[in-house]
């Protein structure tokens, strides 16, 4: 057997704990979507949590799955509409296609369709909850970056607001980019 190639690559996770959990990040409120499971991505939060610091760690991969799995409450709802981000550099469907299994997941109708694509939205999911009491409405990032090559590609992302202020708001290097 050949060895193409052997490389050790920093866990973006760590990195931003080691990087916030100390006097940098006192006080400040953290929205992160890296390529973690739960249980590393809640360990963080409790870890920074100790440090003085709130944060929302989010799944970058399939981030409005996510959302359902780990932030949403479906008790009620009776249907779902989703209108997905629409970016000029990503084909008509991507945003959709990302979405599955949700539709085998949720007991509720599920209807998508295309957003409008204007301003800081050209990257959200719109989302809403359908409900006798009343419809609940949730923005969905959908962390992704527009490469050299025009490809528009899902990485991790960093927002960090103090007082606020959005000091922060960028793309987060990811051990999985460096491969």
């Amino acid at each position: 057997m050949t060895i193409l190639l052997e490389a050790t690559f920093p866990n973006a996770l760590d990195a931003l704990v080691d990087r916030l959990a100390g006097p940098a990040g006192a006080g400040a409120l953290v929205e992160a979507w890296v390529f973690e499971d739960f249980a590393a991505r809640h360990a963080a939060e409790v870890a920074l949590a100790t440090a003085g610091v709130s944060a929302h760690i989010r799944s970058a991969y399939k981030p409005l799955l996510h959302a359902f799995l780990d932030d949403f409450d479906l008790a009620g709802v009776t249907a779902i509409d989703i209108a997905t981000p629409s970016h000029p550099a990503g084909s008509a469907r991507r945003f959709a296609l990302e979405a599955y299994p949700l539709a085998g997941l949720v007991t509720v109708p599920v209807r998508f369709s295309t957003g409008s694509g204007a301003g800081a939205a050209l990257l959200d999911y719109d989302v809403v909850l359908r409900h006798p009491e009343g419809d609940r409405h949730h923005r969905v990032f959908a962390p992704n970056s527009l490469r050299a090559n025009g490809t528009l590609t899902s990485p991790g992302w960093l927002r960090i607001t103090r007082a606020g202020t959005r000091f922060e708001d960028h793309a987060l290097p990811t051990e999985f980019e460096q491969v």
